[in-house]
């Protein structure tokens, strides 16, 4: 089984400290399948593109370590993330691929005027046979809602993060 994290770390991750909780979810879902032959791999979305933190692993340590090191800033790329793990997808995986998207769905990077439909396009094209689920963790009083808008473009399982617990249950694809 193979579990990749799509992080957001975006400058609207760094208000009210987002980052730093979805840092800590990562690291808290690792341990709680510490026992398990999962192999994790992390892509962040920084500075208006993708970077590779950690390609699939059995060896999550360095993976957490990776991600406690990521710094925020910059716009979201969503497609580039979104192609960044397709690419590693064609490296003979064969076993099940589950796709965390932790972000608060602002999608202002990509390489024409409607970057959002840019990246469900090609989420479509691509990876649309992955499980996978949109953890928006939005924070604040106003809330635009876009990361549900991502997940029920891509036909995705929601969950929303408010106030550092997850409130709502999964939505099945």
């Amino acid at each position: 089984m193979y579990v990749f994290f799509l992080i957001d770390s975006s400058g609207s991750m760094v208000k009210d400290k987002q980052i730093a909780y979805i840092k800590g979810l990562v690291t808290q879902t690792i341990a709680r399948y510490k026992t398990r032959r999962i192999k994790y791999a992390a892509v962040a979305l920084t500075d208006g593109d993708a970077i590779l933190l950690s390609a699939p692993t059995l060896h999550a340590d360095g993976l957490i370590n990776a991600v406690a090191q990521l710094r925020s800033g910059g716009k979201t790329n969503m497609k580039a993330g979104f192609s960044m793990i397709s690419q590693l997808l064609k490296t003979n995986i064969q076993e099940q691929v589950s796709l965390y998207i932790f972000t608060d769905g602002r999608i202002n990077a990509g390489t024409n005027a409607d970057p959002f439909s840019e990246a469900v396009i090609f989420y479509k094209q691509h990876l649309k046979n992955i499980k996978t689920t949109v953890i928006n963790n939005e924070y604040g009083f106003v809330k635009l809602g876009l990361a549900e808008k991502l997940a029920n473009a891509i036909n995705a399982s929601y969950q929303l993060i408010q106030q550092n617990t997850v409130i709502s249950a999964d939505r099945p694809r």
